[in-house]
């Protein structure tokens, strides 16, 4: 014999159950067998979802993704690390040297997303 609370949490298991099991039913019998697979899902080869406002705007607006080269679009000048969550403007020492994950449209855009300035350096 089970003790009290253990019978209390093994009827609440089946319970739950049984309500999985009801709710998977209704929705093949409402013809919700329609929704679509996630992306992770799909058939090898098959072409990647495009125009979804995450891969136009990683990191809210007036963010860019950066392209296979590390590119970005002409208009957006801020270099986002998105490793470190820093964010580097023209003219700063590392800017070159600094492979965009991301891109802003200005360093205000970039803090929206998180993102912070570089430290200092002490010299």
């Amino acid at each position: 014999m089970l003790p009290p609370a253990a019978e209390s949490a093994a009827a609440d298991f089946a319970a739950a159950e049984t309500t999985d099991r009801t709710q998977s039913s209704a929705l093949a019998e409402n013809g919700a067998d329609h929704l679509q697979a996630p992306p992770s899902a799909l058939p090898q080869g098959a072409p990647e979802p495009q125009g979804h406002l995450a891969a136009e705007e990683p990191y809210g607006a007036g963010s860019a993704g950066a392209g296979a080269d590390g590119s970005g679009p002409a208009e957006y000048t801020v270099k986002g690390d998105a490793g470190s969550m820093v964010y580097y403007e023209e003219g700063h020492p590392d800017y070159d040297g600094t492979r965009a994950d991301v891109w802003f449209e200005s360093a205000a855009h970039a803090e929206a997303a998180g993102f912070r300035a570089p430290r200092r350096r002490r010299l």
